[in-house]
């Protein structure tokens, strides 16, 4: 995912990262022990604190469109 870029260009509040970060990290570590299912709720839960870091300023548009085509990409992936 391109977090830190979001970041680095001003799209996404460098506090919010951290815990972008560790949602992405419960994502990987789902898929990894093979568990579609989890997954799928953690990428729920991304999906969800994107949408609150867009309602919150702390999300520009563009970088909300750029990590949800990032979380399509992860989802359509899963079995």
């Amino acid at each position: 995912m391109s977090i830190r870029q979001q970041v680095e260009t001003g799209q996404l509040n460098p506090d919010a990262a951290k815990d972008l970060h560790a949602k992405v990290d419960a994502i990987a570590k789902e898929i990894a022990e093979d568990d579609p299912d989890r997954a799928e709720e953690q990428i729920r839960k991304l999906r969800d604190k994107l949408s609150e870091l867009l309602r919150g300023g702390k999300l520009t548009a563009g970088g909300y469109d750029t990590l949800s085509a990032n979380v399509d990409r992860i989802a359509a992936e899963l079995p």
